[in-house]
């Protein structure tokens, strides 16, 4: 689905950021960051740990203000990404996933039963180089991208029943993010893709209208699936990653000492997210299933024919991606080349 970009005013006061000469003694840098995420997750842990940081280390010279769950954007994702190409907001933390209705490319960091865990996702996201010409494409747009953080891969949880084979999705109603990519992938499992925002999850699941959704590991935590789901079935299916995205215009009028100072605090939290995400990992499955949920680990057999399933969606997104780039993108997560 293409998500129209356009410009959404926000009130005055809410837009208002102050970026004064850095030469001079009360300069001030206002950075107004935004993210997608509640308030319960890494994300916006590391991001408000960021701005203590910078604030004290700065004398005040540098201030940012973090805003989470998409909330100076009404809550939509699209939203974001056209309001921080505007210069509504400073930064923003977009899903590569959402960000794909904009530049294709990025769904190769999406591609179903790519990756085996996430250490083969950070292999991609953060320690290759293949996804840089893509990123600094993005500077046409008015975007400037200083960093990719890696999430927790994607896992699959139902009312219904136990997921152990593809035959299992045949019937089952999932809620999916409206991204093209995910939802084809779905409807090759022969479940049934309900594209709809996150907020409506817990009110379709107690009236029936889904049968269980698509969640990052870390979010089986923050949201309580154990609350909503009996089923949880550990697939890695897919991924999508965190561009740490600044307007443009702003990034340019910064002094190259701040600049220097926001790219090395936004790797070293990158380094973070990924290392507290790889622990989550190792503790959700334990979580959930203290809790009363029934956990499905897959062998790689099992693995084996959902992959083999859903490869006509790798054929059939290879003309918007890039044959290269998808190779590229494969010796990288076979240990290869970077």
């Amino acid at each position: 689905m293409k998500h129209r970009v356009g410009v959404i005013l926000l009130p005055l006061l809410a837009l208002f950021t102050t970026v004064l000469p850095a030469g001079s003694t009360s300069a001030q840098t206002v950075i107004r960051a935004e993210h997608d995420e509640p308030v319960g997750s890494i994300t916006h842990r590391l991001l408000e740990k960021m701005a203590s940081e910078l604030a004290t280390e700065t004398n005040g010279r540098v201030k940012m203000e973090v805003h989470p769950s998409s909330s100076l954007s009404g809550g939509k994702i699209p939203v974001m990404i056209q309001n921080v190409q505007a210069g509504n907001v400073d930064l923003s933390l977009i899903s590569t996933g959402i960000y794909a209705s904009i530049d294709p490319r990025m769904e190769v960091i999406s591609l179903p039963f790519l990756f085996n865990n996430i250490d083969d996702f950070a292999r991609l996201v953060r320690q290759s180089h293949v996804m840089d010409k893509v990123l600094a494409d993005q500077e046409a747009k008015n975007i400037v991208i200083v960093d990719l953080w890696a999430r927790a891969l994607r896992q699959i949880a139902n009312n219904r029943r136990e997921v152990k084979s593809p035959e299992d999705m045949k019937g089952l109603r999932f809620r999916v993010p409206e991204f093209k990519l995910w939802i084809d992938t779905f409807k090759l499992l022969g479940a049934v893709p309900v594209p709809m925002p996150f907020s409506e999850i817990p009110t379709a699941l107690q009236l029936g209208t889904i049968d269980g959704a698509e969640r990052p590991s870390e979010f089986l935590m923050t949201e309580k699936w154990w609350e909503m789901a009996k089923f949880v079935t550990m697939t890695n299916y897919s991924g999508d990653a965190l561009m740490i995205t600044f307007n443009k215009s702003f990034w340019d009028k910064l002094d190259p000492t701040t600049q220097q100072l926001l790219r090395t605090k936004l790797k070293k939290l990158g380094d973070e997210k990924f290392a507290e995400e790889k622990k989550v990992e190792q503790n959700v499955i334990e979580t959930l299933r203290k809790n009363g949920v029934k956990v499905t680990i897959l062998t790689p057999e099992q693995i084996e024919k959902f992959r083999a399933l859903t490869k006509p969606v790798w054929t059939e997104h290879e003309s918007r991606i890039g044959k290269d780039l998808i190779a590229a993108a494969q010796k990288v997560v076979a240990n290869k080349s970077n």
